[in-house]
């Protein structure tokens, strides 16, 4: 995502302004909003999302995608407000399923973490998969999210930041 897409990202989270999608661009990065910092290219995760996101047909999925998108913007910016975060964090992909639910995945060397966001709200998860070179076997962690998705998020931002 370019500079200007998440600068205009981060306006609609902080404005708490969501649109049908999460993309919107402004026409110019020298505008950077006044509400709090952008996120530097090396931890922009959402770049590919705003056509996935258009494409979903379920109206409850897409609001959970939303609410996480900007639980996960909100995560990495008080992270990096914290200290300035040398990660790579590579760029989210977004599935939707068979069932119209919804996969929200982020893919890493040795591990993936993610979103599984149903139709059912209540049947909402999110996971941890990660690989065990020294075993060589795959170690998966499933939890129902949070009521308060904004926990769940901050669970795996913390995974991912301590193993990136």
């Amino acid at each position: 995502m370019s500079h200007d897409r998440t600068s205009s990202f981060c306006n609609e989270v902080n404005q708490r302004v969501v649109r049908k999608t999460v993309g919107k661009t402004s026409a110019s990065a020298s505008d950077v909003e006044p509400y709090g910092i952008v996120l530097p290219t090396n931890i922009n995760i959402f770049s590919s999302l705003s056509d996935r996101m258009a494409g979903l047909e379920d109206h409850e999925v897409t609001e959970q995608v939303r609410q996480v998108l900007i639980y996960l913007y909100r995560s990495l910016q008080r992270a990096y407000r914290r200290k300035p975060l040398n990660n790579y964090l590579s760029r989210m992909n977004l599935v939707q399923q068979d069932d119209k639910a919804a996969l929200l995945e982020w893919n890493f060397e040795d591990f993936r973490v993610g979103f599984t966001l149903e139709p059912v709200r209540s049947e909402s998860s999110f996971f941890v998969v990660s690989q065990d070179k020294s075993a060589g076997s795959l170690m998966a962690d499933t939890q129902k999210l949070d009521a308060d998705i904004s926990r769940s998020v901050d669970q795996i931002v913390e995974y991912v930041l301590e193993n990136t």
